[in-house]
């Protein structure tokens, strides 16, 4: 169930307009969890690092999230974040985006 879902972000990843090219850094799928990351490049050449851990029970939810997006110099555009530590962030959501 969990290689299901990674497979449907990636396809997700692969048609959407807004993505130019992505890569799968690390991605960790065992029976009843798994988390992947991924670096992207957007067609504006800015950045996204995204990182979900999922669980499964009767159907997969996100437990931890973080897309961290910055203009192609480094510089901070947005960040999604729902790590306990990181209440502080403004976009800080127990729910994902």
């Amino acid at each position: 169930m969990i290689g299901e879902y990674f497979s449907k972000v990636n396809a997700a990843l692969i048609i959407s307009p807004v993505i130019n090219s992505f890569s799968i850094k690390r991605e960790i799928k065992k029976e009843l969890e798994g988390y992947i990351r991924i670096d992207a490049v957007l067609k504006n050449n800015d950045q996204l690092e995204i990182f979900l851990y999922v669980t499964v029970n009767e159907n997969i939810k996100i437990e931890k999230y973080r897309v961290h997006w910055q203009d192609k110099n480094g510089k901070l555009i947005r960040r999604w974040d729902n790590a306990p530590h990181h209440r502080k962030i403004e976009t800080f959501s127990t729910s994902h985006p």
